[in-house]
Order: C-alpha cells, then structure tokens, then sequence
C-alpha cells in the first residue's frame, strides 16, 4: 500500500526542523539549553536544560511566557542589507523618547528595542504610549537626532555620488539605527538601505577623520588611562559622535550611558 503525503504537509515539517529556539540559555537554571528538549509556544520554540524545567515554564501563564519569548527575540541583534549589517547603535538622546524628559543616569532608564532600533524612556508608562503609536513617536525622536548630530555631521557632500548635499535643492536626511545619514536625493537613499554596513564605513572614516584633530582628551573617557596605553585609541563610534577609548573592553560602559561621556569630552574643549 502506497501512502502519499501531501507537499503542505512535509512543508510545515521542514519548517518546524529548521526553526530554532528563541533561546540558548535555559529561562530556570542558566544553563546552555538541550537543543532536544523544547516546548512549542503558538509559532515560537523555547528549550531548556532539562524536562522539570520544561515543566516549570509549561505552568506559567500564557502572558509571562510571552514576555519571556518577547524578550528573548528583542535582545537578539537585527541584521539588515545584503551585508547584514547588525542593529545596535545606543540611543544616544538626553531625554526620553516619549514624554520628553531628561532621562536621570541616577535612576536607571528603560531601554527597549523596537524592530532591533534602541529607544530609552523614562518609565514604563511611555513605554506603552510608545507602543501605541511607534510611528509618530520615532518621527519626533528623529527630528530630535538630526538636530543633534547635525553639527558633527562631516561631509557637505553626498558620499554616493559625489555632489553637494543640496544638489537637488535640499539634502535627504534621515537616522537609521540612530545615525545621522545625509545623501543627495532618495535614490541614493534607497541604495544606501540595501547595505547599510556598507556605506556607514564611508561616513565613520571622515567623523574619526575630523573629530580626532582636535580631540580634547589624551586619556581613556572611561579609565582615565593614557588613549594608547593598551595599544590604542580605540575610537568608538555612538551616533554621529567620536569617543577616545584606550581599548574595546571600555565600550560597553559608553554603549550604556553614551551622553555622559560625551559631556566628559564636551567639559574639555
């Protein structure tokens, strides 16, 4: 007897093999996961170390497990283009991305990742206004980035085909993943969105390129050590702003409080 299966049917299977888990680590024991024990939560697979942990999240209720697998996929870098260029620029604003306010490094803001773009904001609430209308709220915060990256902008020409930004009247300027990019005309635009990591090389050549001249600090902005103690600088790049390390293990302090360390700088010029 012959049994055909039907072609939507063996779809769906090489579907669910090829999925992976949304995590690595077990959310009970912290733990690397078994790739072999699983639990299929609607379209999402979480794993675990062991079959009790399994369980434990298998009595959770469907809203925590949800947030659980939110936060796990939203914390996983974004790649974008042909050359995946990876999200995770910092958001490098002194206010918070809904009501406005001046976000406190005292009081730890939130951070959330949006379509794998950072926003900070001051309280849970605005996090929620945010996500009632991400549209007209990232249209605000962009208004707000380019004004201020604006005068650390360092090209008055368009990178792509080498014409004064306002060859066709005005330049086309635009944040994605919270940097200033400034092109000629849309056309370019659309060129740069199909490789973005590409094309970011261009700009950060000439930011380190011109904000390095008369860089004000010789030390670390982190450690305070001399900028080549460690075999650097190592200039790190947030937005459209230059900072002196003296090696890449200083970084992460700058990713999470960025504006602090630019009014580090700011102090000394």
């Amino acid at each position: 007897m012959n049994l055909t299966i039907p072609t939507a049917v063996l779809s769906l299977c090489a579907v669910a093999l090829s999925q992976k888990p949304v995590n690595e680590i077990c959310p009970f024991t912290g733990n690397p996961v078994n790739p072999e024990v699983t639990l299929n939560v609607g379209k999402d697979i979480v794993a675990f170390c062991c079959s009790g942990c399994k369980g434990g999240f298998a009595n959770w209720s469907a809203d925590k497990q949800q947030q659980y697998i939110m936060l796990q996929i939203n914390s996983k870098p974004k790649t974008v283009g042909k050359d995946k260029y990876e999200m995770g620029m910092p958001y490098a604003l002194d206010v918070c991305a809904v009501s406005g306010e001046k976000l406190n490094s005292k009081e730890k803001p939130v951070t959330k990742k949006f379509d794998g773009r950072e926003f900070r904001f001051c309280s849970d609430a605005c996090v929620k206004l945010f996500e009632e209308d991400q549209e007209g709220y990232i249209e605000k915060v962009d208004a707000l980035m380019i004004k201020d990256q604006l005068p650390y902008y360092p090209m008055t020409t368009c990178f792509m085909m080498d014409e004064p930004l306002d060859v066709n009247g005005a330049s086309v300027d635009f944040i994605f993943d919270n940097r200033l990019v400034r092109l000629c005309c849309n056309d370019c635009k659309d060129m740069f969105l199909k490789n973005p990591g590409k094309y970011f090389k261009y700009i950060e050549k000439e930011l380190i390129k011109q904000q390095t001249k008369n860089y004000p600090l010789t030390t670390c902005a982190v450690a305070g050590t001399p900028l080549d103690g460690m075999g650097g600088p190592d200039w790190m790049i947030v937005g459209s702003r230059v900072v002196g390390l003296c090696c890449a293990g200083c970084r992460p302090k700058v990713e999470r409080e960025p504006v602090d360390y630019f009014n580090k700088i700011d102090a000394k010029k």
